[in-house]
């Protein structure tokens, strides 16, 4: 097996992950995330200069052309390194496009949606909490169900600060570790993360009413950078009957592999 390399260029992050292949006896060899600058992160720069170069890279992207554009030169102009980029499609592995236009569907939630399916049999509900918020549904048959797509967590405090710039939370503003909101800083973060929590509640409820699956519980899977943050402000929102709430970080990168998988027999 050669080893290959995996990137998903986000909205706001790069991150990768280093498999020694696309098998299911693959190991994951290493894994980071940065935020976009004009020149590759230094850790992504070990792993390719410290081991042999893969055959190809095989990436994703929802991030502006320019930064696209940015990642392309760097690596072909140091490396060399042919890069597979992978495309939502309508139909694979057994999951089908609920867009009318396939390519319309951002391919991170595509990539999602396969690896959801692996990892969990449907009927199953993915809550992304990165740039921005989005909800989607499989149903038994593998049929996918859109959802929502609202602002993440930074881009509804970037949307108050332009209004209100006094009303500014910081990273330390953490209500969940106070017995009481101390001062406008906590206010305003525990306003942001309650907007998200119940934005994914009633999200994930009209969901499932889609779905049709009567009084079964149904997975619902969270990933993305906000979702550690925002789940224990979700559990109390949802009911144990309702739903089975399971944090999966990897769900983009499992569905990378697969499609790449399919795609390379």
């Amino acid at each position: 097996m050669q080893p290959l390399l995996f990137v998903d260029l986000g909205s706001s992050r790069l991150k990768w992950q280093w498999w020694s292949g696309v098998t299911d006896a693959a190991q994951l060899l290493a894994s980071g995330a940065a935020a976009h600058a004009a020149q590759l992160p230094a850790l992504l720069l070990s792993h390719l200069t410290g081991t042999p170069l893969p055959p190809q890279i095989v990436a994703i992207s929802v991030a502006a052309e320019p930064i696209r554009n940015q990642f392309i030169t760097a690596i072909t102009a140091r490396f060399g390194v042919e890069i597979v980029w992978l495309s939502s499609q309508r139909e694979a592995l057994g999951i089908t496009n609920g867009y009318d236009n396939a390519a319309q569907l951002g391919v991170d939630r595509w990539m999602a949606l396969l690896g959801a399916a692996r990892q969990t049999p449907p009927p199953l509900i993915i809550a992304d909490l990165g740039s921005a918020l989005t909800l989607d549904a499989l149903d038994a048959h593998g049929q996918h169900h859109p959802g929502l797509i609202a602002p993440g967590l930074n881009a509804i405090a970037t949307a108050l600060t332009a209004l209100h710039p006094r009303l500014r939370a910081t990273s330390a503003d953490d209500p969940l570790t106070e017995t009481r909101v101390r001062h406008t800083g906590a206010a305003v973060m525990l306003g942001q993360q309650l907007m998200l929590a119940g934005a994914v509640a009633a999200g994930a409820r009209w969901l499932r009413q889609r779905l049709a699956v009567g009084r079964q519980p149904l997975p619902l899977l969270l990933c993305g950078g906000d979702a550690a943050l925002i789940m224990p402000l979700l559990l109390p929102q949802l009911s144990g009957d309702e739903f089975i709430v399971e944090l999966q970080g990897d769900l983009i990168f499992t569905g990378m592999r697969q499609q790449f998988s399919k795609s390379a027999q």
